[in-house]
């Protein structure tokens, strides 16, 4: 029996169900223009940063796909794309290196220029699922999930990228990721992958993990700058 509160019918399906509907219906019908994706992309790297199911709520299944696949299919080319510029395409090719968040960026930065060990046996064990687009290891063991000086950055580095690739598909600079890629191939190669192996697009994915990385660098510097303090405080307790 659906309990109705302040007019929304609450069933059997639960809240989930229904925030997905409401989020559905108010942008995935509006997503191929700029402002709708990167509101979207604003929402789920929120959402995430504070635990709550993303991929639930943000997992748009849409008939730009389709459209985009058959007329690809069609044209034996994916520069045929109808909607290049859908939300799907952008996300999963190019703000969505490492999962949400950028964050194969914040493991390349922190291998870096890091000087803690401990973070880097940490991220060096978290690289390959990373890498592979599980970023679990990495928001609740670095930890990402809740930590204020990440959420800039974290919400950033999607947003910029997008705006990034956005205009070379919009303009067929490149050609739209189209063909479908399974779950669990590593980010940087999506695009690749998507668009039947097409080296411009490979290299416009990598522009974008580069750019993501100067977007993480000064916040990873200041990390490791507060850590440092933190030592040094412990060690001059112990001297006394």
């Amino acid at each position: 029996m659906p309990l109705k509160i302040l007019n929304f019918e609450i069933d059997s399906n639960g809240i989930n169900t229904h925030l997905h509907s409401i989020i559905q219906t108010a942008l995935t019908d509006n997503h191929y223009s700029l402002i709708p994706v990167l509101l979207i992309l604003f929402l789920r790297s929120i959402s995430k940063f504070m635990g709550i199911n993303a991929d639930f709520l943000f997992s748009f299944s849409t008939r730009a796909q389709l459209v985009n696949l058959n007329r690809a299919l069609k044209f034996a080319h994916p520069v045929a794309a109808v909607h290049p510029t859908a939300y799907s395409t952008l996300y999963s090719c190019f703000a969505h290196l490492g999962g949400d968040g950028m964050l194969l960026a914040l493991i390349i930065v922190v291998l870096i220029i890091g000087k803690n060990q401990h973070l880097k046996r940490l991220l060096t064990w978290s690289f390959i699922p990373t890498f592979f687009n599980f970023s679990e290891p990495v928001m609740v063991g670095f930890p990402i999930m809740y930590m204020p000086i990440y959420l800039i950055p974290f919400i950033m580095s999607p947003l910029v990228t997008t705006v990034i690739a956005y205009p070379f598909l919009k303009y067929n600079i490149v050609p739209a990721p189209v063909y479908p890629v399974p779950n669990g191939t590593p980010g940087l190669l999506k695009a690749f992958i998507a668009t039947g192996g097409n080296i411009p697009t490979l290299l416009l994915a990598l522009l974008c993990l580069v750019v993501s990385c100067f977007i993480y660098l000064p916040f990873v510097k200041a990390e490791m700058r507060l850590i440092n303090l933190e030592h040094a405080k412990i060690r001059s307790s112990f001297k006394r």
